[in-house]
């Protein structure tokens, strides 16, 4: 792990160096797009009608981020974080790249999954669902809303504590809590979460578990987006 933390640390430091005379407010779009390519889009541009779209709520999508990311990978999540967080200790001719982070997009209150001038991580590409070969858990990236874990589990007659409204995201209810038709049972939805894979405001990619960082897997379990980025819950599964 720390391997492929060093690797992103180091793009992020060429992406930075190569754009040192780039000013204004789009000087953090610039530096990531650096980085990252076809996966920072700018507001601007053509093609951000599905990502306004995609929000639940009007204030929500009204917001205008300077750019987004496409984040297609946990490593594309670390290489922005370590961008954006580390970009003063980089340039001194940097704006402070403020950032949101979107999963779902169900939550309504403006600000909540982005952000008004600055940079806006999308996760919903990140939308995997997969089965331990024990059944025993459930993987699924921060970008699934609850119908695709379902749709998926069903085939296989499991289920996992999640959310009871299928378009509402599963990263948003899952860190605030979460309350499942399944709660009266086995308790919170974030009750039943075994691991969460985060990004930290550095880039360094963890596990929380009970036995690795677990202060910040407790943390977690309802603290919503204050402590990283969670990029794949991994859920208690049962038939």
């Amino acid at each position: 792990m720390r391997h492929f933390f060093d690797f992103h640390v180091a793009v992020a430091l060429v992406a930075v160096l190569g754009l040192q005379n780039v000013h204004g407010e789009r000087n953090c779009c610039a530096i990531l797009s650096k980085a990252l390519g076809h996966e920072v889009v700018y507001t601007l541009s053509s093609n951000v009608t599905g990502f306004r779209g995609s929000y639940w709520s009007l204030q929500e999508a009204e917001i205008n981020p300077s750019c987004y990311v496409k984040a297609a990978s946990t490593d594309d999540v670390s290489i922005a974080a370590s961008i954006l967080s580390n970009i003063h200790g980089y340039s001194e001719q940097a704006n402070d790249c403020k950032f949101a982070i979107k999963g779902g997009g169900h939550t309504p209150w403006a600000g909540a999954a982005n952000i008004e001038g600055g940079v806006t991580i999308d996760l919903s590409a990140m939308n995997t669902v997969s089965v331990s070969s024990d059944r025993a858990t459930t993987s699924v990236g921060a970008g699934a809303n609850w119908f695709s874990v379902y749709s998926y589990l069903d085939t296989l007659n499991l289920a996992v504590v999640g959310g009871r409204v299928a378009t509402v995201g599963v990263g948003g209810l899952t860190l605030g809590g979460g309350i499942s038709f399944y709660s009266g049972r086995f308790g919170l939805v974030c009750d039943n979460v075994v691991n969460y894979e985060v990004v930290l405001p550095h880039g360094k990619i963890v596990n929380a578990n009970a036995n690795s960082h677990p202060d910040l897997f407790l943390a977690l379990k309802g603290g919503s987006n204050n402590f990283g980025i969670v990029t794949r819950f991994d859920f208690k599964t049962f038939a």
